[in-house]
């Protein structure tokens, strides 16, 4: 006879959320210094300033401060440290203004740090390892044509540094002025993405993406110094627009596959150093309404490589391709006061349109099939040096 099959009733258990244990931050303050502290615990706590100058430290649901779930307030604070365990942790420095240091050691752990209308002497954060994310000032999308205007500023006078550490991290800086001293972030070990929007910097710029793909994007950056990236391992994103440097600009990637983009950029010395220290992958170079007065230097390693330069007015630009690789070299409506170009071996094409070399012009096509396009363009000098090129097109 038919048998009846009792239905299975399915239950599903409720997981406990990762970040909804309670902790304690113990705070105080020793010789000026507010200092915060917790264990291993997930914390999430705001610190801000009241109108007397008085400092208050409060906690989100589930997050105690010195065992009260009231907010606590301290006086006479001139400087700040948080020291944090290896939670899943979250911080925010919000209308803030103080004589001395910010100090923030995340340790390990997902953490979250974010600093809005912050002023301070300097300001120092280690994330530790774990997927973090670090945002400084308000964030706009760096492709935002209408930026948001009543975003709140922060001021540190003698230095901004941050370490994100191992992992996936995220950095956004934005709407910041570093005064004077080193503006530097070090992405760490693993994937990083750092933006910077609207920064002001007195001192040296320098960004560090990490070892593994790095994505580094630049807007309304005003740099009084100079500024260097350095992207290790890794195919690498490096895109700059709407900023002046007023020393020299040096961006360095190594083995990978690379893109570095300037775009309505200003520096007087620019040098692009792409794997050719021994690396290897397909990079591509653009250079678009660049104004370069002094010295421009591309240099390529070994993959098939592409240089573009449009709309830019450009110094002593020298471009050095590599040995068994095709590269490709494109200047279209700039104007250069001297061009050297020296492709290495490979079946290379360098293309010159609606361009003007001021004064000296050396191509070298090295060993391959190469080939010259020229169109509507002109050198101004009968300094012109050409070798290597097995076919020529004058247009």
């Amino acid at each position: 006879m038919p048998t009846r099959l009792t239905p299975r009733i399915r239950h599903f258990e409720t997981l406990e959320d990762r970040y909804a244990m309670v902790g304690d931050v113990v705070a105080g303050v020793v010789n000026g210094t507010l200092l915060l502290f917790d264990g291993d615990e997930n914390v999430s706590f705001r610190v801000s300033q009241w109108g007397d100058g008085s400092i208050r430290v409060s906690g989100a649901p589930g997050t105690t401060i010195n065992g009260s779930f009231y907010a606590q307030t301290f006086s006479g604070v001139t400087a700040i440290s948080a020291i944090l365990g290896s939670g899943h942790d979250s911080i925010v420095f919000h209308n803030l203004t103080i004589p001395g240091a910010i100090q923030a050691y995340l340790g390990a752990g997902d953490d979250n740090i974010t600093l809005r209308g912050v002023s301070a002497q300097s300001l120092l954060i280690e994330a530790g390892n774990g997927q973090d994310e670090i945002e400084i000032g308000y964030q706009t999308p760096l492709n935002d044509p209408n930026p948001v205007l009543f975003s709140q500023f922060n001021n540190f006078a003698l230095g901004l540094q941050i370490d994100a550490g191992a992992e996936f991290d995220v950095i956004n800086l934005g709407y910041t002025n570093v005064l004077a001293g080193e503006l530097l972030i070090e992405g760490g070990a693993g994937t990083s993405y750092i933006k910077l929007y609207n920064v002001y910097a007195g001192g040296e710029v320098t960004l560090l993406p990490g070892s593994d793909d790095g994505f580094t994007q630049i807007g309304y950056l005003n740099a009084q110094k100079s500024l260097t990236i350095y992207d290790d391992t890794g195919n690498d994103l490096v895109s700059m627009f709407a900023s002046a440097v007023q020393q020299s600009t040096q961006v360095t990637d190594n083995f990978g596959s690379d893109t570095i983009a300037l775009a309505v950029f200003v520096s007087p010395k620019i040098w692009i150093d792409s794997d050719h220290n021994g690396g290897t992958g397909t990079d591509f170079v653009n250079l678009d309404n660049v104004i370069n007065q002094t010295e421009l230097r591309i240099r390529q390693g070994m993959g098939s490589n592409m240089t573009q330069i449009s709309g830019s007015n450009l110094g002593a630009a020298r471009l050095e391709g590599n040995n068994y690789h095709v590269d490709k070299l494109k200047i279209i409506g700039s104007t250069l006061q001297s061009l050297y170009a020296d492709f290495g071996n490979g079946n290379d094409e360098f293309w010159l349109e609606n361009s003007t070399i001021a004064h000296t012009l050396k191509l070298y096509g090295g060993l391959g099939w190469d080939k010259l396009v020229w169109k509507n363009s002109m050198y101004l000098s009968q300094l012109l040096t050409m070798s290597g090129f097995e076919s020529q097109f004058y247009i």
